[in-house]
């Protein structure tokens, strides 16, 4: 769909403006009008012209005045970086290079959370109540990582981190509330790569059981929303 970021072969390099600039446009398309907070809603539709307020995504020109983007930093871990290239290649034996459907996708998360992260990568989460199935969560758009259930914003500084990571959604299953694992491919016992919660157009995405090395965080943004 619309919403979707595809674009594998953006920026692995030293930060700097094309980054810097490259981050900034997707957290800018994927973050809706609508799930800004109030003071910042208000914010965005003052400086828009007349007529385009009823847009759901957001101008640069609203975006600069509802958000502020303090940082964006490109994480580099070799052995992580070799890891999601050999599992990559080995979807791409399995599958078809057309269908490993390698994604940038969105992870919010806490900054308690960053450091082991960025040490061990992602780790499951064993949540059973978790709605498209218990693993690690993405989203297409920003607006659902953002969330601050997720993006737990600092208690000090209000700052919100959220990762922009490579992730290869091979093909997919149907998520469900406390699945632990993919449901198996048709006549086979391999389970599928991901869980999504539509398979026609999918906006969140689950690494569960059978998926280690298929996400890769690579650009951390830090904002903060303006006024609060």
């Amino acid at each position: 769909g619309a919403s979707t970021v595809r674009a594998p072969d953006a920026p692995l390099a030293a930060p700097g403006g094309g980054v810097y600039g490259f981050a900034v446009e997707q957290l800018r398309r994927t973050l809706s009008r609508h799930a800004l907070p109030d003071f910042a809603r208000a914010a965005a539709a003052e400086a828009d012209p007349p007529g385009v307020v009823a847009r759901d995504t957001l101008s640069a020109t609203a975006f600069a005045a509802a958000v502020e983007v303090p940082s964006v930093r490109v994480w580099r871990h070799a052995a992580r970086w070799c890891q999601y290239q050999a599992r990559k290649l080995a979807l791409e034996a399995a599958l078809g290079a057309g269908r490993v459907d390698e994604r940038w996708l969105w992870h919010g998360t806490t900054h308690s959370a960053l450091a082991s992260i960025q040490a061990n990568g992602f780790m499951r989460e064993f949540n059973a109540a978790a709605v498209w199935g218990v693993g690690t969560y993405f989203a297409a758009r920003a607006d659902y990582s953002l969330d601050p259930h997720y993006a737990q914003p600092h208690a000090s500084s209000r700052e919100r981190c959220v990762l922009l990571s490579r992730v290869l959604v091979g093909e997919p299953c149907l998520g469900r509330i406390g699945m632990r694992r993919p449901d198996p491919k048709p006549g086979s016992a391999v389970l599928h790569e991901s869980m999504v919660d539509n398979l026609a157009d999918p906006t969140v995405f689950v690494l569960s059981a059978g998926s280690d090395n298929q996400a890769y965080p690579e650009i951390l943004i830090t904002l903060r929303y303006r006024g609060e």
